[in-house]
């Protein structure tokens, strides 16, 4: 049986829209690209977009386990992510 919680979530992290601009702008920047070179506007996207996933699940994560967060700032992306995901 699934259990829903509901959580209220402040953002207080004003960078993860700048991170989401520009693995949008590397992203137009790739269709533009000739073939074959597009690759150098991707990797960037890429970087950028993971960053900004990290972000917000620093976001969550903090809002989830208020005084506890700090403890988990040096875990992986993928541990924050499932940590913050099965809370």
């Amino acid at each position: 049986m699934s259990r829903t919680k509901k959580v209220k979530v402040t953002v207080e992290c004003p960078e993860i829209i700048p991170l989401q601009s520009i693995a949008a702008n590397q992203l137009r920047m790739a269709e533009e690209e000739q073939a074959g070179h597009k690759f150098r506007w991707i990797i960037p996207s890429m970087i950028f977009s993971v960053f900004s996933v990290e972000a917000m699940a620093n976001v969550y994560g903090s809002q989830l386990f208020k005084n506890q967060w700090k403890n988990f700032e040096s875990t992986s992306i993928i541990g924050k992510i499932i940590l913050v995901s099965k809370s």
